[in-house]
């Protein structure tokens, strides 16, 4: 008797939190019920658990736990609440940190090798093409096609930068963005190319404008 109530003094297990906090957010997706057995989740280590706390709250440290646990969803989580930060709290060394462990997690994350690619493929983890190949390897290898096209540009840039450029001179805004991306940082005409797609409403093309070395 002594036992029984010593084991129902130490609460529901993590993977029991975690199951109440399913059941309440496939209900209703933003229920605020759901934050203490998602807090008890995280902290037992269920990564998942830690992903849904940070969506559901904007807990920056459950995002860094999800990462740190080994969640690659949870590093792209943690690397685009870094990159949405305004200047001086956002950095790209950090922003790239995250990526690559969300590349390098158990549960891998095909975006965060991708990102990680183009971090070092663009210069803001310092140019590399070298670097970047590996990242995009991987991405491609697991199924996501936007890293397939760019490896290839890692191996052969000035193939592509030929390509790239007669789009971008014809009015194709990811080809901008895609040709500034293997242009030396510093050059003219990858400013030019970034503000051309960024007038024109491509997201990445400020982004790269934004974040240009």
């Amino acid at each position: 008797m002594v036992l029984l109530s010593a084991l129902l003094a130490c609460g529901p297990t993590p993977l029991e939190c975690a199951t109440e906090a399913d059941a309440l957010l496939s209900a209703r997706a933003d229920d605020p019920a759901a934050v203490t057995p998602l807090s008890c989740a995280c902290d037992g280590g269920i990564a998942k658990s830690c992903t849904q706390l940070a969506t559901l709250t904007n807990d920056h440290a459950a995002r860094e736990r999800a990462c740190t646990l080994g969640s690659g969803a949870g590093c792209v989580d943690l690397a685009e609440a870094l990159d949405a930060l305004p200047e001086p709290g956002r950095g790209l060394a950090a922003v790239f940190d995250a990526y690559r462990r969300g590349c390098e997690a158990a549960d891998m994350s095909a975006i965060a090798c991708h990102q990680a690619g183009l971090r070092k493929l663009d210069g803001r983890a310092g140019q590399s093409f070298n670097a970047a190949l590996p990242l995009f390897e991987q991405a491609c290898k697991a199924g996501y096609d936007p890293s397939c096209g760019l490896r290839q540009a890692a191996t052969e840039p000035r193939i592509y930068v030929s390509e790239w450029a007669i789009g971008c001179d014809a009015g194709d805004l990811a080809a901008c963005v895609a040709v500034a991306r293997v242009m030396t940082p510093g050059d003219p005409r990858r400013a030019r190319a970034l503000r051309h797609a960024c007038d024109g409403g491509n997201q990445d093309g400020c982004i790269l404008l934004r974040d240009a070395p």
